[in-house]
């Protein structure tokens, strides 16, 4: 539940509380809270506090150090429940109307909650990889789009850096740029390209943890395949899980036409890769693929809502071949 005028001031309160499963999983929260206008120069500073708990699965690789599991087999994997609990803080200011920088300062406890199933990490593992992440999060984006909940002209480019190990026991670099932009073309069609490259990399010899690997797939990126089921697989050619990457990049084309007044159509082309390196944004793996969907202004939400399906066209892996993928899910921008 929220406010997003919390007591008449204009600031933002929302509270997320999760009821449901064991004495170990249950009472997630989420708190945030934003003030919108600190000063004279429109600085803005939201403060989230949370307790949540995520699934997790970790594989056996082959080739590579498998001494953080019990008994490790080839194929094998982990799964598990991780706690993370801490405080974000985050202050924004534009500098013009188009452009605004963001720093975040992110003190984040990681803990292993519980087992689920399959092989068992033993206790020095457990020790080491899971602890304080202390990092610091620049951010720039340069917007200059007509709406962000139903955009028809203009662009947006949002370019991210995570510094992670001031002070914890994770260490690591990330680099994010993200793109969008729209076109309003004839009887108000709307043609639009959206994008990705990032790429993660640990510091100082340590590795990238599970938590911090990329994927590709799902509603918001390769509709024609499951989510986060694009990248490298545990054991190729046996089993049928993905491991995540270090490196990624896609780019979808998606044109949509208005039916009535709250429902668009869209036709839609996704395409891109996951790699095992840091900083590798080599295509020579490409994956790809086409579809189409229903754009729905709905009375329930102030978010269109995109009900999408696609078939996987171009499929390296053909382990993430798994046939045609329905997607449902908030179409927000941003």
């Amino acid at each position: 539940m929220g406010d997003k005028n919390f007591r008449g001031t204009g600031d933002n309160l929302n509270v997320r509380w999760e009821i449901g499963g064991n004495t170990q999983t249950a009472g997630s929260y989420l708190l945030s809270f934003q003030r919108p206008w600190l000063d004279r120069k429109q600085t803005s500073v939201n403060l989230s506090i949370y307790n949540m708990v995520t699934q997790y699965t970790d594989y056996v690789i082959d080739g590579q150090d498998n001494s953080r599991f019990i008994n490790p087999t080839s194929g094998g994997d982990s799964i598990y429940n991780r706690g993370y609990r801490g405080i974000d803080l985050t202050f924004a200011r534009p500098t013009n109307d188009y452009l605004s920088h963001s720093i975040t300062l992110k003190n984040r406890y990681d803990t292993y909650v519980q087992w689920v199933g399959d092989l068992q990490y033993n206790y020095s593992f457990i020790n080491s990889d899971f602890g304080l992440t202390r990092s610091v999060i620049l951010a720039r984006v340069y917007d200059t789009r007509d709406s962000n909940i139903q955009p028809r002209s203009g662009h947006k480019v949002d370019a991210v850096a995570t510094l992670a190990g001031l002070g914890g026991d994770v260490k690591s670099f990330t680099m994010s740029v993200q793109g969008q932009q729209y076109w309003n073309l004839k009887w108000d069609s709307i043609f639009s390209i959206s994008g990705e490259i990032a790429s993660v990399e640990g510091l100082n010899g340590e590795p990238v943890h599970v938590f911090e690997r990329m994927f590709l797939g799902g509603g918001r990126t390769l509709r024609g395949f499951k989510f986060r089921d694009v990248g490298p697989r545990d054991y190729p050619n046996s089993s049928d899980e993905a491991i995540g990457g270090k490196s990624l990049g896609y780019v979808s084309f998606e044109y949509t036409v208005p039916i009535i007044e709250t429902v668009r159509a869209a036709v839609f082309y996704d395409t891109g890769f996951v790699n095992a390196a840091s900083w590798d944004l080599s295509p020579s793996n490409i994956y790809s693929d086409a579809g189409f969907g229903l754009r729905l202004r709905l009375p329930i939400s102030p978010m269109p809502l995109a009900l999408d399906y696609a078939l996987p066209m171009a499929v390296p892996d053909k382990q993430a071949k798994k046939g045609g993928q329905f997607n449902f899910y908030l179409l927000y921008q941003y």
